[in-house]
């Protein structure tokens, strides 16, 4: 049997810390988004270092999933990954975004919280996620794209049966690691393996309609499906021309000197004020690339039990064990939401726990989502920060309406969300 245990996160940001047991004899970790707002670096940083105390400083995580890459979603990596302090991380998943759509969510988050963006990983990571992740000595680091809306997605009938199409059955045993031996890509896509270089992780990318599956004769099975909601750049003329007059530059020469990686250094580390300001002109319509996650079984059955604590409260089911992380995922929009549904398909009648989108935001969510997935729980990692009210009033209302109960995580031990799951 698998056990399954799910902490969740503290403050405004993302931290979700995931280990699967098989009976003792190998475990799988890993963690969806790690960071906070620099008001809640403290606690950020204290989750952080209790995490890693409670598997051992030097331990293996198996995976960390980037959802998006606004600074509050990764901003604890480095405390994370320490050499000294640390965790070694086997693979590094994230969303694939061109330069435009990092561009973009850096502006947001200097906006949003100039002291959160001080990293110079952060600021490397819009630059080259991969050469700004490679640091850690990963194995490997893949990306996902969005493009997994036919018939290959993982909530498809029979897809994760399925192996990708491009490469045939050679694949799988990339994603194979040293301590889950069984761990294999299912579903159908692309795959390019980008070229290696010498001592440097292996660089993939893969469309979103493969999934992980973990699997094993004694215990069953698991699946890690993700999905990628793709920015819509129909702000980007606007962007540019408001960035152009802050710098006063015209728009298409500001456009062909970012086509040089120094122009780019150089934008993104002397001209934060001016990122800011381009930002809030169009702030009221622009989303960002961002990365759902799956994690449940593959398969439905009755042999399962999740039990939740958050708060002062407790319950437990005996079907829906599996949780869907939504990340900052902009799911209000009708055909964007029609779309993730779809991808998820068969899927979402084991989904037990939602993550609203964009820490409850009322511009990311729409009530289909309780009633086209009819989660017993929901929550968001939420708190104080100016004039945000996450989550928001009519999320909290949709949810407690339709008989649903709703746990918002903050900076407080108190709120703590945590779930153990057995099948």
């Amino acid at each position: 049997m698998f056990n399954w245990r799910r902490q969740f996160p503290v403050g405004q940001g993302g931290f979700h810390a995931s280990e699967l047991i098989c009976e003792e004899e190998w475990k799988l970790r890993f963690v969806y988004d790690c960071g906070a707002m620099s008001t809640y670096a403290a606690q950020r940083d204290a989750r952080i270092d209790q995490y890693i105390q409670s598997v051992g400083v030097g331990s293996q995580l198996d995976m960390l999933m980037i959802s998006h890459a606004h600074a509050d979603h990764l901003n604890g990596i480095e405390r994370l990954l320490d050499s000294k302090t640390g965790l070694r991380v086997d693979s590094i998943i994230l969303p694939f975004m061109e330069f435009e759509e990092r561009l973009f969510a850096y502006a947001r988050s200097v906006a949003s919280d100039v002291k959160g963006v001080k990293s110079e990983l952060y600021k490397k990571f819009i630059l080259s996620p991969s050469d700004a992740l490679a640091r850690f000595n990963p194995g490997r680091i893949i990306f996902f794209r969005s493009g997994g809306i036919g018939p290959d997605k993982p909530g498809a009938p029979g897809s994760d049966e399925r192996f990708p199409l491009d490469r045939g059955p050679d694949v799988p045993p990339l994603l194979h690691s040293d301590s889950v031996p069984k761990w294999k890509f299912v579903g159908a896509g692309r795959v390019d393996i980008h070229d290696e270089k010498q001592n440097a992780p292996q660089v993939l990318t893969l469309d979103d309609s493969i999934a992980m599956k973990i699997f094993d004769h004694k215990c069953g099975e698991w699946l890690l499906a993700p999905y990628v909601d793709p920015t819509v750049m129909t702000k980007a003329a606007a962007f540019y021309s408001a960035l152009a007059k802050e710098l006063g530059k015209r728009t298409r020469l500001l456009k062909n000197d970012l086509k040089e990686l120094e122009k780019r250094k150089e934008l993104i580390t002397k001209n934060s004020k001016e990122l800011a300001a381009a930002y809030k002109a169009i702030e009221s319509d622009i989303n960002v690339t961002s990365m759902s996650l799956y994690s449940g079984p593959s398969n439905s059955s009755k042999s399962q039990v999740i039990r939740s604590h958050f708060g002062g409260w407790d319950t437990v089911d005996y079907e829906r064990v599996a949780w869907l992380g939504t990340g900052d995922a902009a799911l209000a929009d009708h055909s964007r939401r029609d779309t993730f549904l779809a991808h998820y398909g068969k899927l979402l009648r084991q989904v037990g726990t939602l993550m609203l989108p964009h820490h409850g935001s009322d511009r990311n969510f729409h009530e289909d989502l309780i009633s086209r997935i009819k989660p017993r729980l929901f929550f968001a990692a939420a708190d104080k920060i100016g004039k945000w009210r996450h989550p928001g009033s009519r999320v909290i209302q949709l949810v407690a309406s339709s008989g649903n109960f709703v746990s918002v995580v903050t900076s407080s031990p108190d709120s703590a969300f945590e779930e153990r799951i057995q099948t």
